[in-house]
């Protein structure tokens, strides 16, 4: 297991998430600028519509896997107070970083999701956008971001779905490339799903499979999104989340912790 973990480490330590957004001279303020923008008008369009940035002013936000801090500086700037943790050292910095370019505050560490350091009941929010699908013990990280937040607040979690991304690896890597004779399913999906290709591991899940994954846990909100910046930029919002709401490629799971 530990094993496992330093992989993932290493890989995401030199592949920071979100780079290759941008062709913009790496880490300035204009390529944070550009990331931002093209994060959330075609490759994750939904994000500001469902992880709720201006609901937590001088509240104590927690992000899971913070990358590079693209969620949340959001609230930040509305004046949220904010923790941002990661696997990588690279992430932590460049997180920091771009919060001093803003003059904006934030605590930084490096965390494994398996274990936060933090005590019971510190948080107002957890959230985690595509981290917990590339870890073994998944539910670990959901209990833990549970573990961290005050009773009755919310943790808000992306996951991939067995959406359209899912069925196009299936279908081209596994079948027609003939991958299914070199290796399981889980390498060719490890092979082919991230932008980088050769992910130590990422997982998919159905919806059967949150329900088990979320299994005690009080989940008020489950709703499949994105399809791609193709599908975003061709056609009309509505017309986007209906077909998300079908083959959508993210979970977003918003679960309340009991009082």
């Amino acid at each position: 297991m530990k094993l496992k973990i330093k992989k993932i480490k290493k890989y995401w330590e030199d592949r920071p998430p979100q780079t290759w957004y941008s062709e913009k001279k790496k880490f300035t303020k204009e390529f944070y600028e550009d990331i931002e923008k093209q994060r959330y008008t075609s490759h994750y369009d939904f994000i500001p519509e469902v992880f709720e940035f201006n609901k937590y002013p001088g509240q104590k936000v927690l992000e899971v896997g913070c990358g590079l801090g693209t969620e949340i500086i959001q609230y930040a700037k509305y004046k949220s107070h904010v923790t941002g943790v990661d696997l990588t050292e690279n992430a932590i910095k460049k997180t920091a970083e771009r919060f001093k370019m803003y003059n904006l505050k934030g605590v930084f560490q490096t965390e494994n999701a398996e274990n936060l350091s933090f005590s019971d009941n510190v948080f107002d929010l957890v959230l985690s956008v595509g981290v917990f699908h590339h870890t073994p013990n998944t539910r670990k990280c959901v209990d833990e971001a549970v573990r961290v937040l005050k009773p009755g607040k919310k943790a808000i979690i992306l996951l991939y779905s067995k959406g359209l991304w899912y069925s196009i690896i299936i279908l081209k890597n596994y079948i027609l490339q003939g991958q299914m004779f070199k290796m399981s399913l889980q390498k060719c999906l490890n092979k082919n799903s991230e932008y980088f290709g050769n992910s130590p591991l990422t997982k998919f899940y159905s919806k059967r499979g949150i329900k088990q994954l979320f299994k005690g846990y009080d989940i008020v909100f489950l709703k499949k999104y994105c399809l791609g910046p193709k599908f975003t930029k061709w056609f009309p919002r509505s017309i986007n989340r209906f077909f998300e709401s079908l083959i959508g490629n993210n979970w977003v799971i918003k679960v309340r912790k009991s009082k």
